[in-house]
């Protein structure tokens, strides 16, 4: 439970600051998002603020 949670907001993350790097360059692959956007979105948005 935790450990999923917290998994998802570090990949979710480290996902945000790579693109602002890779994104220029070439479009993140399907097998970079996390589970799919909406899903962790829709939960982690609440919490972004609280990092």
């Amino acid at each position: 439970m935790g450990t999923t949670r917290t998994f998802t907001i570090q990949g979710y993350a480290a996902r945000n600051r790579a693109l602002t790097l890779t994104e220029r360059h070439d479009p993140a692959p399907a097998s970079f998002l996390p589970m799919n956007e909406t899903g962790a979105e829709s939960w982690d948005r609440p919490r972004a603020h609280r990092d």
